[in-house]
């Protein structure tokens, strides 16, 4: 993962050149939603259940 997300971050920018500005603001904008978003889910599961139905929860949306 640590290889992969640089990687595909500058082919996108080198398909486009002249949108390189935008395309590194949404892809820096979608990562932080992202990350935001399964923490703040990952404190609300743990909140309601335990650990095992959050390793479950999480990664069956890392497999979806």
């Amino acid at each position: 993962m640590g290889i992969s997300f640089p990687s595909n971050v500058s082919l996108f920018l080198e398909q486009i050149p002249q949108y390189r500005g935008s395309m590194m603001a949404f892809t820096t904008a979608f990562a932080n939603i992202g990350a935001a978003l399964g923490a703040a889910l990952g404190g609300a599961i743990l909140l309601w259940s335990s650990y095992s139905s959050l390793g479950l929860i999480l990664g069956s949306f890392g497999v979806l």
